[in-house]
């Protein structure tokens, strides 16, 4: 009997290594897979990174240009009745505007087509600075708050359309 017992002890060792050989096994898969997840992870989080950067980038080009470019001083008694065309083409402001003048007077002011096509907000802030230039018969205006970049684009190219109509 001490034979069996003996044996028994012997296959209960047996086993036992042979389980920790295996869950050893599985943790280094385990592993394994851990670290090529963790890479993973970590390249998709780099290359957002480099994206965030590049779009913080793309947004600031064109800003120096559009905040020193000194607008025209426009006399609108040298400009006939009739409806002009003007444009600005500073980087993502770049757009195309319809000015209409009668009795020398800006009776309207639209944004024609954007660069980028325009949300429902930015369409409402082009209709704002277009009624701010028709009462205040120029395009030196306040800037819409939150928006001055595109208020002052819009005015660039209401003055070039004006300035092409003068006489």
């Amino acid at each position: 009997m001490p034979r069996d017992n003996a044996a028994f002890a012997g296959i209960l060792a047996w086993q036992e290594v042979t389980v920790q050989k295996e869950s050893s096994g599985l943790s280094n898969i385990r592993r394994h897979f851990m670290k090529k997840a963790l890479v993973i992870i970590g390249i998709v989080l780099g290359v957002l990174i480099v994206l965030f950067v590049a779009m913080a980038l793309m947004g600031t080009i064109g800003l120096q240009e559009i905040k020193d470019y000194e607008l025209p001083s426009i006399d609108l008694s040298r400009i006939p009745d009739g409806t002009y065309d003007g444009k600005c083409t500073i980087s993502r402001w770049a757009m195309n505007v319809k000015v209409i003048v009668k009795d020398h007077k800006i009776t309207g002011a639209e944004l024609v087509k954007s660069e980028f096509a325009p949300s429902e907000g930015q369409s409402a802030i082009y209709g704002s600075v277009g009624q701010r230039i028709v009462e205040k018969q120029s395009v030196q205006i306040d800037a819409v708050s939150g928006a001055s970049a595109t208020t002052k684009a819009f005015a660039i190219a209401v003055a070039d359309a004006l300035q092409k109509a003068v006489k």
